[in-house]
């Protein structure tokens, strides 16, 4: 910051946050300093738009992602805490300027993060953020992923599954609950089917992966005894679906990518079959410098998998 002084009293200009260059990266010109992203949120028309979220840097938005150089400006200023865990389009929304945002600490140093947290939400796609978590629910849970479809709004975290049909004003834990069907413990994920709003994915902790067909009021077992088995010991999973409900999971196992399942385009229940290891020459087999299996934590899990 710097200040201009005006007889006795000072007047502060704000002067970042922005971009640091010079920084130790090689072949990207001005040398940027770079830092962990958790999240990538792009708008579902324009392919301009485009959001980020940062482990503990808050939400940047760009509407020239398509540009070489695109400018990014920081829109989360007005939130306690900038480690987000998780931000989603509301898909109910036909002007695409509803969004909602989950904190949750995910640094590779520790889990170190900053300020409150909570589940916040915008409907002019740059803020303000209003608080929809004012009883401190998620206050001390990391959330992982978020399913905003609007009154009603799924939460995962580290304490499993969280949903409200009143825009916040009362969460109700879904995981370990009567009649819902999901078994109580962490949900690493949260994804929809692209074609159906009501069709969401998550896990059990590590008993297995869960479908709902209710906006996640209740759900039942997809995977088999194959699958649920590789999930034992797992400290991170990602999930994708695909146009054609095909659906992926990745699990990773002391720091390092051990499995990644691939259901067939359309089948119910998921089916998912193994395509890495590789059993059948289906994929060469990956091969990760040290560097790599560094970032392959159990806090971040970059997502690698195309909606096709």
């Amino acid at each position: 910051m710097m200040a201009a002084t005006t007889g006795l009293r000072a007047q502060w200009i704000q002067q970042g946050p922005g971009p640091s260059k010079n920084g130790q990266v090689e072949n990207i010109t001005d040398q940027p300093i770079v830092g962990a992203i958790n999240c990538v949120t792009p708008h579902p028309s324009d392919a301009n738009i485009l959001y980020i979220g940062a482990v503990n840097g808050g939400v940047w938005r760009t509407a020239n992602a398509l540009a070489s150089t695109p400018v990014w400006t920081f829109i989360s200023g007005d939130l306690s805490s900038q480690s987000i865990g998780a931000l989603e389009f509301d898909p109910t929304d036909v002007t695409n300027q509803t969004l909602v945002m989950g904190n949750g600490r995910f640094s590779s140093f520790g889990g170190v993060g900053s300020g409150t947290r909570g589940i916040f939400r915008t409907t002019t796609g740059t803020g303000p953020w209003t608080n929809i978590d004012v009883g401190g629910t998620f206050a001390n849970r990391d959330v992982t992923g978020i399913a905003a479809r609007g009154a009603i709004i799924v939460v995962a975290t580290s304490s499993g599954i969280f949903r409200t049909t009143n825009t916040g004003g009362i969460w109700t834990q879904i995981s370990g609950g009567a009649g819902t069907g999901l078994p109580a413990g962490i949900s690493f994920d949260l994804v929809s089917d692209p074609n159906d709003n009501t069709i969401l994915y998550t896990n059990a902790g590590t008993s297995g992966i869960y479908k709902s067909t209710s906006t996640g009021a209740t759900w039942n077992i997809v995977s088999d005894a194959a699958v649920n088995a590789d999930l034992v010991g797992a400290g991170n999973l990602e999930l994708a679906v695909g146009n054609a409900n095909n659906v992926f999971l990745a699990i990773v196992r002391s720091s390092r990518l051990t499995d990644l399942y691939r259901s067939g385009d359309g089948e119910e229940p998921v089916g998912l079959r193994l395509i890495y290891p590789p059993q059948q020459k289906l994929l060469p087999r990956l091969e990760f410098t040290r560097a790599d299996r560094g970032t392959l934590t159990s806090r971040l899990l970059p997502i690698v998998l195309m909606r096709t």
